[in-house]
């Protein structure tokens, strides 16, 4: 048993949070679930917008703007845009985080940091 935290526990960003949903959670999460990264290019535009909207009145969390788009990425509902429920990013993360499948875990490290 390896509890989730320490997955990422030595892991040493690369890149940015959006490149990681968009490169390697639809990487990961295409493989498990098929066509379930479809909206995540919505996802992260979206995101991008409603981040910067809120970082014009308050300090990211942590002081990291990727920590505040990270929390918006995971919050944010893409039905709005015809996803259906299951297509959620959170919704995927979730039950991805249920299945404690290392592989998946691994290819969702960037985002989970």
């Amino acid at each position: 048993y390896k509890p989730i935290r320490d997955f990422v526990e030595e892991f040493q960003p690369t890149k940015g949070c959006k490149a990681y949903i968009l490169e390697d959670c639809a990487t990961s999460l295409e493989k498990w679930k098929p066509h379930s990264a479809a909206f995540f290019p919505q996802l992260v535009a979206e995101a991008e917008k409603i981040t910067s909207s809120l970082l014009q009145f308050r300090e990211a969390p942590g002081g990291n703007p990727m920590f505040a788009f990270a929390i918006v990425c995971y919050t944010l509902d893409v039905k709005q845009f015809g996803a259906k429920g299951s297509e959620n990013f959170f919704e995927l993360i979730n039950k991805m985080l249920q299945e404690r499948d290392p592989v998946l875990l691994d290819g969702s490290m960037g985002y989970l940091h």
